[in-house]
């Protein structure tokens, strides 16, 4: 399976895509609607999972068990992409965007960010729920990944289960 959790108005063909709303005013409808808490998917069914935009939306205090059931449902030797706004990055790039990095679209409920994202401390928060990954920029993402848009802003994170 490739899991496309949170996907937003951003339906991915030939992804299981999931969603905490199923009635977004611009967005086509998920496949599944359940939140990254508790994904209703066996242990190890998911080759690749993508995370577009969707780890600044969660309490820091829920990161643990989102990233837990993130990995829970990944095979042992699968992938996850991690692609997300850097605050840093938009200062340097857009900075007409800071407040949209920093408190999230707000269009719905839900669309709001509960922490101010970096790469950096993105990629510590995987590390520390046992994920390996590599930090690099958005423009080389594969085509792979259903990734939206590949703005300077934006950082990308490869990541596998650590052995």
């Amino acid at each position: 399976m490739l899991l496309n959790v949170g996907c937003g108005e951003f339906y991915a063909a030939g992804w299981t895509n999931t969603d905490l709303h199923d009635d977004l005013p611009h967005g086509p409808h998920p496949d599944v609607v359940c939140s990254i808490l508790a994904l209703p998917f066996p242990d190890g069914s998911a080759e690749r999972i993508y995370c577009g935009h969707v780890l600044e939306h969660i309490r820091l205090d829920d990161m643990p068990q989102a990233l837990h059931e993130v990995r829970r449902v990944l095979v042992h030797d699968g992938t996850l992409m991690v692609v997300g706004p850097d605050i840093r990055l938009t200062l340097e790039h857009e900075p007409v965007l800071v407040d949209g990095v920093r408190f999230g679209g707000r269009r719905w409920p839900g669309d709001e960010h509960h922490w101010t994202a970096t790469g950096e401390e993105t990629l510590a928060h995987l590390w520390t729920a046992g994920f390996d990954g590599v930090l690099f920029p958005v423009a080389d993402v594969s085509d792979a990944w259903p990734i939206v848009a590949r703005a300077p802003w934006q950082f990308a994170i490869h990541a596998q289960p650590k052995e």
